[in-house]
C-alpha cells in the first residue's frame, strides 16, 4: 500500500481503513514537522502542531476535494495551526508581560569541515533562521514554503489561497529583507 498514490490511500482511509491513514502519516509526518519547525523555531511546538495537523486531517479527510494535491492541503492545515499558535503566544505574552519562552534554534554543523568552518556555518545558519523568523507572517510563510520546503509558486498560492502574483511579491520582499538582515550582521 505504501506504493499507492495519495488518492488511492485517501479512498481507503475514507472507507475506514486505519492502516491506510498510518501510511499517509508515515509519508507526510516529516514534511509536516519540518514546516511547523521552520515556522515556530521550536521542536516541541513543531511536534505538537504536526501531530495536531494529522488529527485535523483524520477528522476532515471527508472534506478533502482533491482539487489540489494532498500535500498542499496538509501544508495549509499546518500553516493555519502555526498561525493560531502564534496568535495564542502573542496573547499569552501580552497578558503575562513575559517572553514566550521560545528556545533558541539549534543548527547542526556539518561534520566534514574544519572546526572553524563549522563554527562559521553554524553562526550563519542561526543568523539566517533568525532573519527568517523576523519576517512578517505572510513573507515568512512564503519564504519557508519556497526556499525551505521547495514548493513552486503555484503550489504556494494554493496553500495560502492567494494569487501567484501575491506570492511573488511577498517572496521578493522576504528575500530582500533576509539579505539586508544578513548584510547588517
Amino acid at each position: 500500500m505504501v506504493q499507492l498514490p495519495d488518492v488511492a490511500i485517501i479512498d481507503r482511509c475514507r472507507a475506514g481503513d486505519e492502516s491506510a491513514f498510518a501510511v499517509l502519516v508515515d509519508r507526510y509526518a516529516k514534511r509536516a514537522f519540518a514546516l511547523a519547525y521552520r515556522m515556530t523555531g521550536s521542536v516541541e511546538d513543531a511536534e505538537d502542531l504536526s501531530q495536531e495537523a494529522f488529527v485535523v486531517v483524520f477528522r476532515k479527510l471527508g472534506t478533502f476535494r482533491e482539487e489540489s494535491r494532498f500535500s498542499t492541503w496538509l501544508y495549509r492545515i499546518v500553516l493555519n495551526l502555526c498561525r493560531r499558535h502564534y496568535r495564542r503566544q502573542r496573547l499569552r505574552a501580552a497578558l503575562s508581560f513575559s517572553s514566550s519562552g521560545e528556545k533558541e534554534i539549534q543548527v547542526e554543523p556539518r561534520t566534514d569541515e574544519t572546526p572553524e568552518s563549522r563554527l562559521v556555518a553554524a553562526e550563519t545558519g542561526r543568523a539566517a533562521l533568525e532573519a527568517v523568523r523576523k519576517l512578517p507572517a505572510k513573507q515568512r510563510e512564503v519564504f519557508v514554503l519556497k526556499h525551505l520546503e521547495g514548493l513552486k509558486i503555484r503550489e504556494i498560492a494554493r496553500v495560502l489561497s492567494c494569487a501567484e502574483g501575491t506570492v511573488k511579491a511577498h517572496l521578493f520582499r522576504a528575500v530582500r529583507a533576509v539579505e539586508k538582515n544578513m548584510e547588517e550582521r
